[in-house]
């Protein structure tokens, strides 16, 4: 039974599966499709056998005319061709190639949306060693406004100085804290593409602050964890082989080949894990990616209906999206009545405008101003569902968040947020050596038919209902990987 329709997905897994890295972005189908009126997904620019200059224009002609989301993030366009622009003529000139994927990098990193990504050529390497070195220690923010040090590494820079686990840090380089943390680059953080939120940009500044090449020096002001006068230190980064980005990185386990599954907690409560709204690896193999997800979802929650389990926690943290509708089938699994889940509002290439189509698996029309709705599921389950997020649940993730959020008997549970990029993706080009970058051409609208989850002016996504308390306690338990945010779940339930 084809219930199926369009792959909203990262290409996390497809590069994963191509052996090329490991990092999260989105990607979509990016065929033509076509009815009585005329309508296509833009191709897919190749720009390779251009000069680095030529490249850089018709990517930016390619992008500017159809990226979804140019007036809702008022987006400036010729802004950002102004500064790029000639970064890549003095690339090109000089014959620097680091220098032109640099200036690439900083150009999408212009749009906030994790639908937008780079990847290919030197990009892997440069992650890797931008992020290899630190000083020591990872910070973070807590619910008190304090930021402290949540993982201090034996021996390391940090320690050496005399900083400990929960000391406060006050200044930066001379500068207040906030300020510092404020005016901190994330260009190489270790992602292909940039934070939608201002959440998440947060989260990374946090950790590019203390990530820093070998031997670059920095003081710090820190004040004792339980008070005490401010010290000053200078640290020195050394080489932790990514200890520090790795210790402070958000949950993230999310294995390919296990991207469902579910068991009963020793509190009694059901545990489901979906890390993927599509089997990429079936995918890849020319099989039926989506069937197998749901009907083992519906084997879940089958087990937990005939357990009688008294709640379910369904765990999404950094889902990686997928397809709209399997998002939606499983979504009916708790609902009793048919419910609205989006318009999708496509970029046509033909009339360089959006416009209101909903589309099957080959891109074909089924509609025009058609939803996609919710449909009830069998079985049902009516107990209490808690869904866990976090900043890497992303696309369709974020879809099934949002569709359990509006149940009253659903919550949203985490520390953070969902990544707030909701768009359709698929645009694509390739750009002198190999470098391919991608984008959204399609957004999802609500009943209003307006942008929904997608950020705006730095917020966007799906929000907790229930906040995780960051207290110290709990971050340096999140950084030595306890799931608190389960462990908190599981309380939340039982005080119902």
């Amino acid at each position: 039974m084809n219930i199926f329709k369009l792959f909203r997905f990262h290409l996390f897994i497809k590069i994963a599966v191509l052996s090329l890295c490991l990092f999260l972005f989105g990607a979509c189908s990016d065929n033509s499709s076509s009815s009585s009126a005329p309508f296509q997904l833009q191709p897919a620019g190749d720009y390779t056998q251009m000069t680095w200059t030529e490249a850089f224009d018709a990517l930016h002609a390619q992008f500017s005319a159809s990226y979804a989301f140019t007036e809702w993030k008022g987006i400036d366009w010729e802004a950002m061709k102004t500064v790029t622009r000639p970064k890549i003529v003095q690339a090109e000139t000089d014959g620097d190639e680091i220098a032109f994927v640099t200036a690439l990098r900083e150009y999408i990193f212009f749009l906030p949306d994790g639908h937008v990504s780079m990847l290919g050529g030197e990009i892997v390497d440069l992650l890797f060693a931008k992020n290899r070195c630190s000083f020591g220690v990872a910070i973070t923010g807590l619910d008190d406004g304090r930021v402290v040090t949540y993982v201090v590494t034996d021996g390391g820079p940090a320690a050496e100085a005399g900083i400990e686990l929960g000391d406060e840090i006050v200044a930066w380089d001379g500068l207040p804290i906030a300020e510092a943390l404020a005016a901190q680059s994330i260009l190489w953080t270790y992602s292909l593409g940039p934070p939608a939120t201002n959440e998440h940009r947060l989260l990374k500044q946090y950790q590019m602050l203390v990530i820093r090449p070998e031997g670059s020096q920095s003081t710090v002001t820190f004040r004792k964890d339980g008070g005490g006068g401010e010290q000053t230190v200078t640290l020195t980064a050394t080489d932790d082989g990514g200890e520090i980005r790795k210790k402070s990185s958000l949950w993230g386990k999310v294995n390919i080949n296990d991207l469902i599954h579910y068991h009963l907690l020793p509190s009694g409560y059901g545990y489901l894990f979906l890390g993927a709204l599509m089997d990429f690896v079936a995918y890849q193999e020319g099989l039926d990616p989506l069937t197998p997800i749901y009907d083992e979802f519906k084997e879940a929650i089958q087990y937990f209906t005939d357990l009688d389990v008294p709640g379910i926690i369904v765990d999404l943290r950094a889902n990686m999206g997928g397809s709209d509708s399997l998002a939606a089938a499983l979504s009916g699994f708790f609902y009793q009545a048919p419910a609205f889940y989006e318009y999708q509002n496509w970029y046509n290439n033909i009339t360089g405008t959006f416009e209101n189509i909903l589309l099957d698996d080959e891109n074909a029309i089924i509609g025009r101003n058609v939803a996609l709705n919710i449909s009830p599921q069998t079985p049902h389950y009516e107990g209490p569902v808690i869904v866990i997020v976090n900043p890497l649940t992303i696309s369709s993730g974020e879809g099934v968040a949002m569709a359990i959020q509006n149940l009253p008997q659903g919550q949203v549970l985490g520390f953070w947020g969902t990544n707030g990029s909701f768009g359709m993706t698929g645009g694509e080009a390739t750009m002198p050596g190999d470098y391919k970058l991608h984008f959204p051409y399609g957004q999802s609208l609500n009943s209003n038919r307006t942008v929904q989850l997608d950020s705006r002016n730095g917020v966007g996504g799906v929000h907790p209902d229930i906040a995780v308390p960051k207290t110290l306690e709990n971050m340096v338990a999140y950084s030595n990987g306890e799931d608190v945010e389960l462990d908190y779940a599981v309380q939340t339930l039982q005080g119902l």
